[in-house]
């Protein structure tokens, strides 16, 4: 049997804009090129000449933000998600398999083209980015 979460603990966790339009549209995590990361919090790391003490306290301060973000199952994983405009935080349904049932849903990947993706998500800003 297949490990339906194995993309989601590999590099290979794809971000999915699912809409059914019938249901809330939701996230999901499908394998695919690694776009979805888990938000638990960020790594730490020593002082290094690449990463200062600044950046230090503020992943302290990230981490701290992120550790009191209470937990919402019905919602999905708090995840950060690569976008056209740079990480946004989101809520993934890491694990919960699709199969398009009417041919008519709306899904769109990290594949899709970066308009495409920013609609999907609602990207605020999007026409200031560079394209």
């Amino acid at each position: 049997m297949k490990d339906k979460n194995r993309a989601c603990m590999s590099a290979n966790c794809q971000h999915t804009y699912i809409d059914d339009g019938k249901h809330p549209s939701y996230l999901a995590c499908t394998d695919g090129p690694s776009t979805c990361f888990p938000a638990k919090s960020l790594s730490e790391a020593h002082p290094s000449a690449f990463h200062t003490q600044e950046l230090i306290d503020a992943t302290q301060k990230i981490n701290k933000i992120l550790s009191e973000i209470p937990e919402h199952s019905e919602d999905g994983k708090l995840s950060l998600v690569q976008t056209p405009t740079g990480l946004l935080l989101v809520w993934v349904h890491h694990g919960r398999e699709f199969h398009a049932v009417t041919g008519k849903e709306k899904i769109v990947t990290g594949n899709d083209s970066p308009e495409t993706i920013a609609q999907a998500l609602k990207l605020k800003h999007w026409e200031l980015t560079e394209k």
